[in-house]
């Protein structure tokens, strides 16, 4: 707020500076603002407050904050999707939201254990010896959604062509149920004296989870339309029972029934929009979009912030607290060893920064490989002529953010003990994933075409 406003009392100096501010995502800036609000509160003894901010980022399950807010922020993007964009591209978003996430999920687990796990450990970093094949499609699970949050914001924020973005924000409401479940299936397998889960039970987990979501959607859809309908001219009730009714359609699919939640508020959601909105007058449509527009504004502020702070909470406790960890496994007890652990600190920090451009590169490469191939089907798949340029190849590819979601799934990581996960394993997982989330959105996000 105080970079978007404009000052009058400000010089020329200041002015221009927060002029440059202005032109800068309001998003990132929250995001940052939350990064540095940590490492104050962190190092910096503010009693209260610092106590209250360890206490947020340490809230236990990981995803309380995000059940809170994400409802709202999905319920209200699908509700203003534009309906015809949405079922011209309806296959082109599901072939984004499941088969990609599936296909990124494999590719990025094989492409980590045959290059830079196996570099790791021929150097003689003995952190990966415990890394195998279910630890990199953990990864490439965690990796492999966009997140809903950051790209619908950023979407909105760069005013995006409507079907371009119609195709990106789809694709973002709907693969976080895939990516979640796939996540949860492998971070079993992961854990050191569980059995491995058949890859036909992983399948059946992700068609339950989807097809009941749906269903769970469609019905509160149908009720939330049934009931603004019948109501006239009574704005309140109108606002109230759709809030009601995407927390309604979250909790039941994801608390009760074990599905997506995600998906079920989305499919009220879009049940809404191609059904339901149209029937609330003039009047109250105003104030009904003026309600949502302010919730969500608020839940995507605290969203962005709080994966600020909870980016550097990560880097900065878990990465030290398991890079010591291992250093000290590896010998570093006395000074005779200084030479030898001199040399593994070396190592161990060159397979980190080793990853990440491996991890940051290879998940575009593979987005765009897939965009590539879909390239000649894109008239079939309802893209218009003008939406059929290379630009738009540059675009769907880049345009792919990570956010809070995935940070939420690797800080479940992070929290697990040692005896499920080794610490050299859960260090590298860590690391890389917050890595690549904050390279999305601090490099790629400023330069979307």
């Amino acid at each position: 707020l105080l970079c978007a406003a404009q000052w009058r009392w400000v010089g020329p100096r200041t002015r221009r500076f927060t002029a440059w501010l202005r032109a800068v995502p309001e998003t990132i800036l929250v995001l940052v603002a939350g990064g540095a609000l940590f490492c104050l509160a962190h190092y910096v003894n503010l009693k209260q407050f610092s106590n209250s901010f360890s206490w947020w980022l340490n809230a236990n399950p990981p995803e309380l904050l995000f059940y809170a807010l994400l409802p709202v922020l999905l319920f209200n993007a699908a509700m203003r999707v534009k309906w015809y964009y949405f079922r011209t591209s309806l296959f082109t978003i599901m072939i984004f939201a499941f088969l990609m996430v599936v296909l990124n999920t494999m590719l990025t687990g094989l492409l980590l254990q045959y290059t830079v796990v196996k570099v790791g450990t021929t150097i003689g970093v003995n952190a990966l010896g415990g890394w195998n094949l279910y630890h990199g499609f953990t990864l490439g699970a965690i990796l492999s959604s966009t997140d809903p949050v950051a790209v619908i914001s950023f979407m909105e924020e760069n005013n995006a062509p409507a079907m371009l973005a119609t195709v990106i924000e789809g694709e973002s409401l709907f693969n976080d149920a895939t990516a979640y479940i796939l996540f949860q299936a492998f971070l079993q397998s992961a854990m050191l004296g569980l059995p491995a889960k058949p890859p036909a039970d992983i399948v059946a987990e992700v068609a339950y989870a989807g097809s009941v979501g749906v269903g769970v959607g469609l019905t509160c859809g149908l009720i939330l339309v049934v009931i603004v309908r019948s109501l006239h001219e009574q704005r309140t009730l109108e606002t109230n029972f759709t809030l009601a009714m995407a927390y309604l359609s979250f909790y039941l699919a994801q608390g009760v029934l074990n599905a997506s939640g995600p998906v079920a508020v989305t499919t009220c959601g879009l049940f809404m929009a191609s059904s339901g909105l149209a029937a609330v007058s003039p009047n109250a449509r105003n104030h009904l979009l003026a309600f949502w527009d302010c919730v969500c504004f608020i839940s995507n502020t605290v969203i962005f912030f709080y994966s600020g702070a909870l980016a550097m909470a990560m880097l900065t406790s878990e990465g030290l607290v398991a890079s010591d960890t291992v250093l000290a496994q590896q010998g570093r007890q006395d000074l005779e060893g200084q030479g030898e652990s001199d040399a593994n600190v070396t190592q161990f920090v060159g397979t980190v920064i080793l990853g990440m451009p491996v991890i940051y590169v290879s998940q575009y490469l593979l987005r765009g490989l897939w965009i590539a191939l879909m390239y000649p089907f894109m008239g079939h798949l309802g893209f218009a002529e003008e939406d059929r340029s290379p630009g738009t190849a540059i675009f769907l590819t880049s345009s792919a953010l990570r956010g809070g979601v995935n940070l939420i799934m690797a800080l479940i990581v992070a929290q697990m003990p040692s005896k499920e996960i080794p610490i050299g394993v859960k260090f590298f997982l860590t690391i890389w994933a917050v890595a690549f989330v904050l390279l999305t959105l601090l490099v790629n996000a400023p330069m979307i075409p």
